[in-house]
């Protein structure tokens, strides 16, 4: 059942004054191709900001094959200008999983992107390209050859650098778009922003116990564990199993540090990917707690930026509902607040964390179309953009609204 949602304003107190949320009406791209790769839990929508506005990024069908595109944003959030195809290395291999980041000087930008053959368990190749301010694209680019399927390459700029990380290797750009240096990482990356320098995430499914119970030798195996001895004679035919008890290990790496380490923080849940964000203070980090096909709990993590010590404070945002496709939350920050967006069964939710803990829900209206894979961008202090995948029946669009926050003074 669709969840109503009456009101379009939220009031969130704070001391002497009222801050309110505002969820701009939705705007809808023209129809577009539908997606030939199967569902990916990263955003839909990739996003940046230069000194002239935004640019989106997506992956559609083209010909039979997958290509990315990009396209402009006018300040109040309309479409602007011509949608550009981005070149590809080859007319056979997939072009999908597209992240932006504004080039170092903030004029045009920078994308990755990674291509793949169409056949199953076919390994990736990480490229990326220079777009102009008007999106006109250099040619194609290869990073990394020989990546494992679906394994991304996220893409963060801040001040005057722009930052690259595909497998377990850390590239700055240049902003004539030429790599000038690399670092080698200790895992590969899920997710990056950048405080002064480089942070990044990624989830790894560990085995952090056993527990032993007498099972037949078939569930046993399709537990993961491993069958020794017998059990007692009143339970014939099983045998003892030492079973693994899991837990997703969130890997927190900030290069560039005088002792460079890896936080460690385990928690019970999905084992797909983190996001992450910084205002330069505090570095969050956004997951879900609990199987998706079961549900479970959005979660922000902190992380002080300078100091990088082992998150200090978890809190839960939101729920999600279950379901069986892969999906992520998505964080932005700005200076008073992180945004927080997912999927909730064919909807999008999300929540505003501000600085003193407090969490205000996102009046996001429902529709009678399956949205999925939102991502946010904050534009400017007190104002963010989400965008999403929007499909309804066999037409698929890309959707975005305008969040923005004003405080007044009470009255009283």
């Amino acid at each position: 059942m669709r969840r109503l949602i009456l009101p379009v304003v939220v009031v969130l107190s704070c001391g002497a004054a009222i801050a309110q949320v505002f969820v701009g009406t939705e705007r809808v791209s023209e129809p577009i191709a539908k997606s030939m790769r199967a569902a990916s839990p990263a955003p839909a929508v990739a996003m940046a900001r230069d000194r002239a506005g935004v640019a989106i990024a997506w992956s559609a069908a083209v010909d039979g094959v997958e290509r990315i595109f990009v396209r402009r944003l006018e300040t109040g959030a309309q479409a602007a200008g011509a949608i550009t195809m981005l070149p590809a290395s080859s007319s056979l291999l997939d072009a999908h999983s597209p992240s932006i980041a504004a080039a170092p000087n903030g004029d045009g930008f920078i994308v990755t992107w990674l291509e793949t053959a169409p056949q199953k368990d076919a390994t990736s190749a990480a490229l990326y390209c220079r777009l102009d301010s008007a999106l006109r694209p250099s040619t194609a680019n290869v990073l990394m050859l020989f990546l494992p399927a679906g394994l991304p390459a996220p893409l963060v700029r801040s001040n005057d650098s722009t930052w690259i990380a595909a497998g377990p290797r850390l590239w700055h750009v240049r902003n004539d778009g030429v790599l000038d240096r690399m670092t080698d990482l200790p895992f590969a990356p899920a997710s990056m922003t950048i405080a002064d320098t480089p942070q990044l995430v990624t989830v790894r499914d560990d085995v952090v116990a056993t527990t032993r119970s007498c099972v037949s030798d078939n569930t046993c195996k399709a537990m993961g564990g491993s069958a020794f001895g017998g059990c007692p004679p009143f339970l014939g035919g099983f045998r003892v199993c030492d079973v693994p008890i899991r837990a997703n290990r969130l890997h927190f790496f900030a290069a560039g540090q005088p002792q460079e380490m890896t936080l460690q923080f385990d928690f019970r849940g999905s084992s797909d990917d983190a996001a992450i964000a910084s205002n330069g203070r505090d570095t969050l980090v956004a997951s879900f707690a609990g199987a998706q096909n079961s549900g479970g709990d959005v979660i922000v993590s902190h992380v002080d930026a300078t100091s990088f010590q082992p998150f200090s404070r978890r809190q839960v945002v939101g729920t999600i509902a279950p379901h069986d496709e892969s999906t992520r939350p998505d964080v932005a920050a700005d200076e008073q607040r992180c945004i927080i967006v997912w999927r909730d069964g064919n909807d999008i939710a999300g929540a505003a964390l501000d600085r003193d803990g407090r969490v205000t829900p996102l009046p996001i209206p429902s529709t009678a179309s399956v949205e999925r894979n939102p991502s946010v961008i904050a534009l400017a202090k007190d104002l963010f953009v989400i965008a999403y995948e929007k499909v309804d029946g066999d037409r698929r669009f890309i959707a975005w609204r305008i969040v923005s926050f004003a405080t007044r003074r009470r009255l009283t």
